[in-house]
């Protein structure tokens, strides 16, 4: 689900979904934004296959290199809010990456230039601490995504969406 507020919507119908079916006790629903499927994946590829996958940036680690990126690549803007920078130019690296978007040089003094400036940056301390940060590897996830995501996705957003539209049945 693609925001909190769309992940409580399917959490409720799920709810709702068991108790019409007279439940007393189910499972949650699994319902993640795409970064963080994204960063729960890429952390159980890294566990599972050590030597084929680079250890993952923690959420902490990977917000102060952001900061510490764009820092460095906007020092000659000194009125530039560089934390939102960091925050700003990580959300465009992420969407790039979920778009398949190569991110390219542009012109001097384009935002463009900023991100690809920022990025290599985080990318090269990323080598540095033999890491990776999840934006930087979800080409790896879009090569092979896990088939029992989407079989169950499917199964789930099926009944999902007949019980929001009220017209909830058993095996939908």
């Amino acid at each position: 689900m693609p925001t909190r507020a769309r992940q409580s919507v399917v959490r409720l119908a799920h709810a709702a979904a068991e108790i019409a079916a007279d439940r007393r006790v189910w499972a949650s629903a699994d319902v993640l934004t795409p970064s963080a499927w994204a960063r729960r994946e890429c952390e159980r590829r890294a566990e599972e296959s050590p030597d084929d996958w680079p250890r993952v940036l923690g959420p902490t680690e990977e917000w102060l290199l952001w900061r510490e990126a764009a820092q460095e690549a906007a020092r000659q803007y000194p009125f530039l809010d560089t934390g939102q920078l960091a925050a700003s130019l990580q959300r465009s690296s992420e969407r790039a990456a979920e778009y398949g978007i190569p991110v390219k040089p542009g012109t001097a003094d384009s935002e463009a230039q900023l991100l690809y400036e920022t990025q290599r940056t985080l990318e090269a301390r990323c080598r540095e601490l033999n890491a990776a940060s999840v934006s930087g590897l979800i080409r790896r996830l879009h090569a092979r995504p896990p088939r029992e995501l989407l079989r169950s996705s499917m199964a789930r957003v099926h009944g999902v969406a007949a019980c929001i539209g009220g017209r909830h049945r058993r095996g939908a």
